[in-house]
């Protein structure tokens, strides 16, 4: 062997070991939660050990908020929204950790999404007859806030 030779083989499985890798597949762009329901937040992971953590920016990348740690093979957070602000576009971000704690993976999910509590509208449009009749229409429905109400009309 040359002078060289065990330097070079003593460095080889330094760099045989595959990098850490982390992809986001959810949330997408344009995703809109639903009276502050919740919104799937998706990954894979690679190496499939240690523990995700889910951040969210609602101010377009400038700050992020811890919000839950999963283990990485979990492969999916549901997200409970009821807190967020209405309309404001909020990004997630993961990062993978290994058991020290240390940071092997940071990725984005692919788009930002919103949190809509506006009141749904319905009308009657029916039933198509001249013919009157008594009828009784009973409504109820649920903001997403786990307030309920009903109407009744004669």
């Amino acid at each position: 062997m040359g002078r060289f030779g065990l330097v070079a083989l003593l460095a080889l499985p330094a760099f045989a070991a595959d990098p850490a890798r982390l992809e986001v597949s959810s949330p997408q762009p344009g995703t809109v939660v639903a009276g502050g329901g919740a919104v799937v937040v998706a990954w894979t992971a690679r190496p499939a050990e240690g523990m995700v953590v889910l951040l969210a920016s609602q101010d377009d990348g400038a700050t992020w908020k811890d919000v839950a740690t999963r283990p990485a093979d979990a492969n999916l957070f549901l997200w409970e929204t009821g807190a967020l602000p209405e309309d404001v576009p909020v990004r997630v971000r993961l990062r993978l950790k290994d058991a020290s704690g240390a940071v092997l993976a940071e990725a984005d999910a692919p788009g930002s999404f919103m949190v809509d509590r506006k009141m749904p509208s319905a009308r009657v449009t029916g039933p198509d007859t001249a013919e009157q009749a008594r009828v009784e229409v009973r409504v109820e429905a649920s903001d997403g806030n786990m307030e309920e109400g009903s109407l009744r009309c004669d």
